[in-house]
């Protein structure tokens, strides 16, 4: 049978600007993932900071994200039917059983980076920035990428993951695009896609729809 795994993640962002140069923000969220008919879920909190400088936009931050309750997986896959004792005739051979499955810890990361606008005309920018990589389940790695913004409205990106990684699994190249819309001082919508190079699935897409207020 040829089936679809897939992840999902919904959750709840804060932030404040405490001064003009420094921040402080969080996001609450709720993690689903589905293999066939089965299913984890848990929750988690990512928090994170960034301090801007005065010279060209740049940024320095840090987060540390997927601090949250460990997942195990469930369904009715893991449904099976056990004989208790098959040296005896007579019993009922199919009672109704299911597989324990071990859960697991969320990866939890830390990351540090610095992100810099190298070019800025009129109402376009390039921004460029490199981070750091620390994740508890794998090495240590360094991501790095580039974003073009027109009218601080329309977003394009690229990039290369887990650069200096051991394994080169989850290494490879990025690409994206992104729309943000204001319709007024508090309230905007934005709207994200991104494809990148992961094995095994050679390409993985991702999309993602925000709302500010």
């Amino acid at each position: 049978e040829r089936f679809t795994p897939n992840s999902l993640a919904f959750g709840l962002s804060y932030s404040r600007a405490l001064t003009d140069r420094f921040a402080v923000g969080g996001t609450v969220k709720y993690v689903r993932e589905t293999i066939w008919n089965s299913s984890a879920q848990g929750a988690a909190v990512d928090l994170g900071l960034r301090y801007t400088m005065p010279f060209r936009g740049l940024q320095i931050g840090m987060a540390m994200t997927n601090f949250g309750t460990d997942m195990r997986m469930g369904g009715r896959d893991l449904r099976q039917p056990i004989d208790v004792d098959p040296n005896v005739e007579g019993n009922n051979p199919r009672n109704a059983g299911s597989l324990d499955t071990d859960s697991w810890a969320m990866p939890l990361a830390f990351r540090v980076g610095i992100a810099m606008d190298v070019v800025q005309l009129g109402d376009q920018r390039l921004t460029v920035d490199l981070d750091a990589l620390a994740p508890a389940d794998n090495a240590q790695s360094a991501n790095v990428g580039a974003e073009y913004g027109f009218r601080d409205l329309f977003f394009v990106r690229g990039g290369y993951r887990q650069a200096f990684a051991t394994d080169g699994d989850d290494q490879g190249w990025t690409a994206g695009a992104g729309l943000n819309y204001g319709f007024g001082p508090r309230l905007g919508v934005s709207a994200d896609y991104a494809v990148r190079q992961q094995a095994p699935f050679d390409l993985v897409q991702t999309f993602s729809l925000g709302l500010t207020f």
